[in-house]
């Protein structure tokens, strides 16, 4: 998933449309609807990035479990 971000990215697709297709659509598609988004009630996966895309962290369930330096 990451190297997909990265590639769609690079194609000029805006970051919030590709969190989409990379999220959000995905768990749509298999009836998920507490997957894939940030939103009361939906479980808190989620990776921070920076401006470059490399990641800052990451949170399983809402707790940090991995930050990058």
């Amino acid at each position: 998933m990451d190297q997909a971000l990265r590639n769609l990215v690079s194609l000029g697709i805006p970051l919030a449309d590709v969190s989409n297709r990379l999220s959000r659509f995905p768990a749509d598609y298999l009836g998920l609807e507490d997957r894939g988004r940030i939103a009361r009630g939906a479980w808190a996966d989620l990776v921070v990035r920076d401006r470059e895309h490399a990641l800052t962290a990451t949170y399983v369930e809402g707790e940090s479990i991995v930050e990058y330096a």
